[in-house]
């Protein structure tokens, strides 16, 4: 199995503690507070490619990933260009978190008849994000569930007032020195070398 060395490690944690910084900056600019509509505007920026080395996201479950156990972050392989639900909801977990919202992973099980179910991270197979308890939100497929009292899920339609035009050059370098060090890890995974450097 490939593991980061120890340079590429503290490396990524590093830039990618930036780039959380960064983006609290960024949304402290907008002086945006509802954390709905902030998820919104990372999202959308998010699904867009704007955090990808290459401008692009690609959703899959059929990638076959890069597992890092000494990275930190999973939101970070985001920086590649392709990710799964556990990518993008850590991704966006980290990001909530950040900013001071209380968010955690939520692991979901959907049946063969599109059925969600409340699952142990074992038995899941689908990752999203639960915000104070009532919110579940899932950046892979782009959509906002309210937990009503009765336990119906309903769906909101929450658009940003703002966009986010321009990002901090340090946003995007911190983009390309974390992607970058994961595209060279998924070189060496091609070539099949395995071992640590």
């Amino acid at each position: 199995m490939i593991t980061l060395n120890n340079n590429d490690e503290k490396l990524i944690e590093e830039k990618y503690n930036s780039f959380l910084q960064s983006i609290k900056q960024m949304i402290k600019k907008t002086k945006i507070e509802n954390p709905l509509e902030i998820y919104r505007i990372i999202c959308n920026m998010f699904r867009n490619g704007e955090f990808s080395i290459n401008k692009s996201i690609d959703f899959t479950n059929d990638f076959d990933y890069l597992t890092l156990p000494n990275i930190k972050y999973a939101g970070a392989q985001i920086m590649y260009g392709v990710c799964s639900c556990r990518h993008a909801s850590s991704f966006i977990n980290d990001v909530l978190n950040m900013l001071g919202y209380n968010s955690s992973l939520y692991y979901i099980y959907i049946d063969e008849k599109d059925g969600w179910y409340i699952s142990n991270p074992n038995e899941a197979n689908h990752m999203v994000v639960l915000l104070n308890d009532e919110y579940i939100l899932d950046p892979t497929n782009n959509f906002i569930l309210k937990k009503e009292l009765d336990n119906r899920l309903v769906s909101l339609n929450i658009k940003p007032e703002v966009e986010i035009s321009e990002c901090d050059k340090s946003l995007y370098n911190n983009i390309d020195e974390i992607g970058g060090i994961l595209k060279k890890y998924y070189f060496y995974k091609n070539f099949g070398i395995k071992n640590k450097f």
